[in-house]
């Protein structure tokens, strides 16, 4: 399935960026790293993303901040949020607003890799 597949990873702490890159490409996937939203929105213009991997607390826009943002300018790119924090209504709130799932840090490889292949499986299916 990766076959020229781009995954964002949106993760203010290097060492979770550079783990999750790690398992996604060890599955045949490409990655880009972005350590802000305020990054990975720069980018936005010049990339298109299969897939976002999203931290939900980090400094400036969060998370949740950057997933609005991207639904009020009718982006849609299937969100899997990671994070340390698994409050209910956090969860309730990111899948309300279209999250694929919402995952606990630190990630269990082949469950997070079948995450993210289950969330193209679905994208594909609702733009086919």
């Amino acid at each position: 399935m990766p076959n020229g597949q781009l995954i964002a990873i949106v993760d203010d702490q290097v060492i979770v960026r550079s783990v999750h890159a790690c398992i996604l490409e060890s599955a045949g996937f490409q990655t880009q790293c972005f350590a802000t939203a305020e990054e990975f929105f720069a980018a936005l213009s010049k990339e298109t993303f299969s897939c976002i991997i999203l931290d939900m607390n980090m400094p400036g826009m969060s998370g949740y901040d950057l997933q609005c943002k991207l639904e009020e300018l009718g982006i849609f790119i299937p969100i899997v949020f990671v994070t340390d924090i698994g409050d209910v209504p956090t969860a309730k709130a990111v899948l309300k607003h279209g999250a694929v799932d919402m995952i606990q840090k630190p990630v269990e490889p082949e469950s997070f890799i079948a995450t993210v292949r289950a969330a193209l499986r679905n994208a594909a299916k609702t733009t086919a």
